[in-house]
């Protein structure tokens, strides 16, 4: 395990370990306002009514590949709480706001906000900064958050529960598009910023798009870097019946919309020769997945 001086985000540099291909995935995203310290296990231990718990768990297991995130920011106030639903399952993600007074008006279908809600369109940022899941989280990711809401509008930007990934800290997702970001520093932030504002893919410390598997995350980050595609938009995954061609290698299919063109990217995932340790809170490290670009071919139309 490591010492108390130690942190399980130091190895990304330590390895250069590459940041693609490791974001949390999800359909749909339930972001509750909870101005407390968060534990490790952020939902259950905090003090929302037992029965909002239990709504909020049933809410998300029938949605299905749904995660429940508390935030809190330098707006929160007593009397108001914010809390916003994600559909990351469209191939445009859309962000639903709604403002309650109580924690037991929360027992409601979220997924009927999608019929009753105007989107929310401005940018926002959840930056990870759960110290008791992971101490590198609350260290690395508060300066973040900190320098985040002095560039955008303080109600933009979001400290948040564990989503995955701390040995990538500090990490953050923004929306409405649902990109992850890992290994950030504060000068990465105007370049995160600016992107982000112009719907645009900052690709350096991309770790990839939540709706996508791990190795549809690598491809899209492959095909986006060796063409230069930028705009969120522009690229659109195309139904397969499988990715995986065995079980080392996988093909993604891209359509490229302004051209219509359709790219095919085949990559190879293998095991590190290395060993990580996943947190600064296990004793025991691990081989994780490195991807390998192979090819991109472009399929000529009929």
């Amino acid at each position: 395990m490591l010492s108390k001086d130690q942190f399980c985000c130091h190895q990304t540099d330590q390895y250069q370990i590459q940041v693609y291909g490791s974001a949390p995935y999800y359909h749909y995203l339930l972001l509750i306002e909870v101005d407390e310290p968060y534990a490790k296990d952020a939902l259950l231990a905090s003090s929302l009514p037992e029965e909002v718990k239990t709504h909020l768990q049933k809410q998300a297991d029938l949605l299905g590949d749904t995660k429940v995130l508390l935030i809190k920011n330098k707006q929160s106030r007593a009397g108001t709480i914010r809390c916003f639903f994600v559909d990351n399952a469209a191939r445009i993600p859309i962000v639903y706001a709604h403002t309650l007074t109580t924690y037991k008006a929360l027992l409601f279908d979220w997924f009927s906000l999608t019929q009753s809600t105007t989107p929310h369109t401005e940018p926002l940022y959840l930056v990870c900064t759960n110290g008791k899941r992971d101490k590198c989280c609350a260290k690395f990711g508060l300066p973040i958050y900190e320098n985040l809401a002095s560039q955008v509008p303080p109600n933009q930007v979001w400290e948040c529960s564990h989503f995955g990934g701390h040995r990538l800290a500090p990490t953050l997702i923004t929306l409405p598009n649902n990109l992850c970001y890992g290994n950030l520093n504060l000068p990465d932030l105007p370049d995160l910023i600016k992107n982000t504002e112009k719907q645009q893919v900052w690709l350096p410390k991309l770790r990839g798009r939540c709706a996508y598997n791990t190795a549809q995350q690598a491809a899209d980050y492959f095909l986006r870097q060796q063409l230069q595609i930028t705009e969120f938009a522009d690229l659109q995954l195309l139904p397969h019946k499988s990715d995986a061609v065995n079980k080392h290698l996988y093909q993604t299919t891209f359509l490229h919309l302004p051209t219509q063109q359709t790219f095919v990217v085949q990559q190879q995932i293998v095991k590190s020769d290395y060993a990580v340790y996943g947190s600064c809170n296990k004793p025991e490290k691990k081989h994780i997945e490195l991807h390998h670009l192979l090819t991109i071919a472009k399929i000529l139309q009929n």
